[in-house]
């Protein structure tokens, strides 16, 4: 039974840190999105 309880927090944590890498990285990309948009905006 623990390594079971083990194995899910386990897993759960890597879910977890997936989901933070994964919306960094999507929060970055907006970003850039977003500064390109700037660059590109006509009169600026």
């Amino acid at each position: 039974m623990t390594y079971v309880a083990l194995a899910y927090g386990f897993i759960w944590g890597a879910v977890f840190t997936y989901v933070a890498l994964i919306g960094r990285r999507v929060a970055r990309i907006d970003g850039e999105i977003e500064d390109l948009r700037q660059r590109l905006k006509p009169g600026a």
